[in-house]
């Protein structure tokens, strides 16, 4: 084939497929629910085509219409959420534990569930001689610590926001001192989710501050992997 020709399109199924899911994320994703137009919109189509989309989706349980019109997550959604998170751990796993080498310190990913930080993954050095009060399957408030603030930065912003999460969302990280267990420094990058993964984020934790100065660059290499 010549520069000049142009590539072939993408059979119809294949692009019916991709339109397909990524309208499913974007329903999934949203807090308020989405109209019919507002999905075409956010796909590039013709109301018609998001239409004929959302129905097959409605079918199959994703996704829900509500009395406003509007399309949210629907429970069809659960089994396949629990079975991500499941996936995102295992696979998530060997990274966690490069890290939890490479810096000497607990290195936890943090899932947001049910308006709380999740204690998804744990691991700790091998060699250490204390043990930090976290393990996994914990779940903390959505008010204060490092892996809090960096699962609401994923959140849109909103008026009565604290100054850390402003912080968070300009920098792409968060580091707390004594806000989960008094003595521990935290550092924290967020993950967004893809639709399908929850919102998480990987987090340094440790009782010895100076370890923070230099894991900056480290958390977030690892994250990047995480989130391929």
């Amino acid at each position: 084939m010549s520069m000049s020709e142009t590539p072939p399109s993408a059979p119809q199924g294949s692009q019916t497929l991709a339109r397909g899911i990524q309208a499913l994320k974007t329903v999934a994703m949203s807090r308020t629910g989405l109209s019919i137009q507002e999905v075409a919109a956010g796909l590039g189509v013709h109301r018609s085509v998001a239409s004929r989309l959302l129905q097959t989706l409605s079918e199959g349980g994703l996704i829900t219409r509500g009395g406003d019109g509007r399309y949210r997550a629907g429970a069809g959604l659960i089994p396949l959420a629990r079975n991500g998170v499941a996936v995102f751990r295992e696979e998530a796993l060997p990274e966690v534990r490069r890290l939890c080498d490479r810096l000497g310190a607990t290195i936890a990913l943090f899932v947001e569930q049910a308006g709380a930080a999740y204690a998804l993954l744990v691991e700790a050095p091998r060699s250490a001689g204390f043990h930090l009060s976290l393990s996994e399957g914990a779940s903390y408030p959505f008010d204060h610590g490092a892996a809090t603030w960096a699962l609401r930065s994923l959140h849109p912003a909103r008026p009565d926001d604290p100054a850390v999460l402003a912080e968070a969302r300009s920098r792409g990280w968060v580091r707390t001192a004594g806000e989960v267990e008094p003595g521990a420094y935290a550092l924290a990058v967020p993950i967004g989710s893809d639709g399908l993964r929850p919102n998480s984020c990987l987090a340094v934790i440790t009782l010895r501050e100076e370890l923070l100065d230099g894991a900056l660059e480290p958390l977030l290499e690892s994250a990047r992997r995480i989130a391929a």
